[in-house]
């Protein structure tokens, strides 16, 4: 089974990094970012789709991020990362 998180090299983000992502942000290539707090803990919650470059080109051989970024409807899913002190996703 193709899993994930085998294949996501996550950043380091803050909360207040991941507090200046907005879903109104022209460059439409940053995700709805919810962030909750549980018991001490915050937890970030996104809907992700893995690119795909080699399977988009465009005609000449090029990765077709337009075409990409279209089709990530039926293979995008809920992931969330949780971190103790906001920092160590």
């Amino acid at each position: 089974m193709d899993i994930l998180r085998d294949r996501v090299i996550t950043s380091c983000w803050t909360r207040a990094d991941a507090l200046k992502v907005h879903f109104d942000d022209q460059t439409k290539t940053q995700p709805k970012v919810n962030i909750v707090s549980v018991n001490g803990w915050s937890i970030i919650f996104t809907l992700t789709a893995v690119k795909q470059p080699d399977r988009f080109k465009d005609k000449n051989g090029n990765y077709d991020i337009v075409k990409d970024w279209n089709d990530r409807h039926g293979r995008a899913r809920m992931c969330f990362w949780y971190a103790r002190n906001s920092k160590s996703w």
